[in-house]
């Protein structure tokens, strides 16, 4: 087998787990037809692409074992070919549940997928 032909292979069956869907708005610079004023407006960049949440919960712990504070990272696996700006609107629907994030960090990108951290959308209007 290839190496090329190995990493579609790779990439086909990690692709096997998108068990969700996502739709990513990023703001851009509008330019209007009539008023010729630049104004930022959200545009969809991708709707209805295969992806994956997984989600990782960590604890702190006192020196007696108890737990001082829970903190949970959610993580976006999708297809390495996309550019997702910092502050993009990501709508997940994962498992019959949809949320909104927002991209919080830089993709780690491989042949197969890139990971992108999240945080929960905070409504910025």
């Amino acid at each position: 087998m290839s190496t090329q032909t190995a990493m579609v292979k790779a990439r086909e069956l990690f692709e096997k787990f998108y068990f969700g869907t996502c739709t990513i708005t990023e703001k851009q610079k509008i330019v209007d037809g009539v008023t010729h004023k630049t104004e930022y407006r959200d545009v969809e960049i991708l709707s209805n692409e295969p992806c994956r949440l997984s989600h990782t919960t960590k604890s702190t712990a006192n020196k007696d074992g108890s737990v001082t504070a829970v903190t949970k990272q959610t993580t976006l696996y999708i297809a390495p070919e996309h550019n997702i700006k910092a502050g993009s609107k990501i709508i997940v629907t994962q498992n019959g549940v949809t949320t909104a994030y927002e991209k919080s960090g830089e993709p780690a990108t491989y042949i197969t997928h890139q990971s992108i951290p999240l945080s929960l959308w905070k409504d910025k209007t």
